[in-house]
This record gives C-alpha cells, sequence and structure tokens, in this order.
C-alpha cells in the first residue's frame, strides 16, 4: 500500500523579502519618531533644569537686595581666566551641580576634573571648575551678557550687577540660554558671529540642529520662568527682542538693527542671523 506525503508550508523567497521590505519601511519610519520622542522628553528634562536654575536666581535676587548674581566675580591672573562666577555663587540655591548639564547637550558632562586652571575649559568643564572642590562643573547654560555685565566684578570698568529695578520687562527678557561652550555668558550677537561656526557652534539646539537647521532651544527668564523658543523668536523684531534690559521699543537706536546692551551696542547684519539659527547670514 503506497504513503501519500504531506507537502510542508513554508515562505518563499519572494515572500521572506516582501517581508523583510515592509519591516525595513516600518523601522525607517518609525525610528525617527522614536529619536524625536526621546529628544522631546531630554528636552523637557533641560527645560526642567532651567527653571530650577531661575528659582535659584530669583532666591539669589532676595538675598541680595533684589541685585543680581554677578556674571564673573574675579579676574585669577594676567591671563584672563575666570575662577569664580554666577554658577559657583548661585550652586548652594540648587540640589546638585548636575542641574548645570542637559542630556541633549553632547558637551555638558565633563570627561574628568579640570587638570589646568588657566584653562577654563579643562577637560570639558564649564568655567568656574577651579572654585570646585571636585573639580568639576557642568556646562549647558550660560548668562545673557547684554543685560547683565560680563566683565569681572573686580575689573575697573565694570558697570555693576544688574538690578531688579532694572529690568523693564524681567517675564519677557531672557537670563539664561543654552550654550556648548564653557562661558558663563552668552551673547544675542552670537547668531551672527562667534556662534556661526559650523564646525564649533556655541549656541545649542535641539531635535538636531546642532550646527545645522534652525530649531528650538531653552530660555530662562528673569522672572524665573523657562519656555522653548526658536532664536529668531528671541531676536526679532528687534523693537521687541528678548534680550534688553530696557525696555526695547523705546531705547534710541542709530538703526533698526542695533540691540541695546549694557556693556556695548550691537549691529545686526541687514540679512539677520546666520541660517543655522533661522536668519540669511551664512554660516562659517
Amino acid at each position: 500500500m503506497g504513503t501519500s506525503r504531506s507537502r510542508g508550508f513554508g515562505f518563499t523567497l519572494i515572500e521572506l523579502l516582501v517581508v523583510i521590505a515592509i519591516i525595513a519601511i516600518l523601522a525607517a519610519i518609525l525610528f525617527p519618531v522614536f529619536a524625536q520622542a526621546r529628544e522631546r522628553a531630554r528636552m523637557a528634562s533641560c527645560l526642567s533644569n532651567m527653571r530650577q536654575q531661575g528659582t535659584a536666581l530669583r532666591m539669589y535676587v532676595q538675598d541680595y537686595d533684589e541685585i543680581h548674581v554677578c556674571q564673573r566675580f574675579i579676574t585669577q591672573n594676567a591671563l584672563g581666566h575666570f575662577p569664580y562666577g554666577w554658577r559657583n555663587a548661585v550652586q548652594p540655591y540648587l540640589k546638585n551641580k548636575q542641574i548645570y548639564a542637559c542630556p541633549s547637550n553632547p558637551r555638558s558632562n565633563a570627561a574628568g576634573p579640570g587638570t589646568n586652571p588657566n584653562l577654563e575649559g579643562s577637560q570639558g568643564n564649564a568655567e568656574g571648575w577651579q572654585s570646585e572642590p571636585d573639580r568639576r562643573l557642568s556646562r549647558g547654560y550660560a548668562m545673557n551678557s547684554c543685560a547683565n555685565d560680563w566683565r569681572p566684578a573686580d575689573d575697573r570698568v565694570y558697570k555693576g550687577p544688574l538690578k531688579d529695578a532694572e529690568l523693564f520687562h524681567p517675564a519677557s527678557t531672557i537670563a539664561l540660554a543654552e550654550l556648548t561652550w564653557e562661558h558663563v555668558d552668552v551673547h544675542p550677537s552670537w547668531t551672527w558671529n562667534e556662534g556661526c561656526q559650523a564646525s564649533d557652534p556655541g549656541l545649542f539646539q535641539h531635535f538636531g540642529g546642532f550646527g545645522k537647521e534652525a530649531t528650538h532651544a531653552n530660555f530662562t527668564f528673569w522672572d524665573g520662568h523657562a519656555k522653548s523658543r526658536k532664536w529668531i523668536q528671541t531676536l526679532m523684531p528687534i523693537t521687541a527682542n528678548e534680550w534688553e534690559a530696557e525696555e526695547p521699543s523705546l531705547t534710541v537706536r542709530s538703526n533698526n538693527r542695533q540691540f541695546r546692551c549694557r556693556t556695548q551696542n550691537e549691529t545686526m547684519p541687514v540679512a539677520g542671523p546666520c541660517r543655522m539659527y533661522g536668519g540669511n547670514s551664512p554660516n562659517r
């Protein structure tokens, strides 16, 4: 008596290729979504850090008779290095120094304790690391030097600390912005000058905007709150910019592109900020 064989079920090569193609298409669609969701979570963490720093700045002002913290306090030596700045002064009001680091910023965390006291960014630390017991200080956020003098308090040309009464609109004037460099300060002119280096942009942006296209960053304001903005939204129109301590719409300008800052005035080019920050000036 003959026996019959049952045919096994399986996929043909064509069917396998179709399945692989479908998986690849789904991955191409979903991976960017997952990456954006992860970046949104990191950006939210950065924003929380900036809110806490805003609260710390307000606590400092209350303790010092409505006088804001200096950007830099002392000049260490003739080389012009600054071992103590606002991060050091405000730190007692914060829970830990890690709040100065943004998880999205690839340069926030130092490689180790600073070793060269004449190098502000030694081992990837932030300016002021020399005054920390563990020789470490994370970077990620910097103070608006258009509103608050960037020069150290022991400099003979220092104009004095910013006072609360000098801020016409504290809720719409930037106190802190995101930065990749080690400096304690940040200036609006960096959006068309220093910060336009495509290989090393100083001004940080989320969602892949590191030296590329204009995207969002987080900002803390002098009243203590924080929110996400595009860099160009903080700059234009200049008569409503978010960098000047005085009321921008009433300041006397030699032209309609001039920022009236505490140390000196800066004029934005006709093309505006460089392209990576949403303007038309070329990146460097």
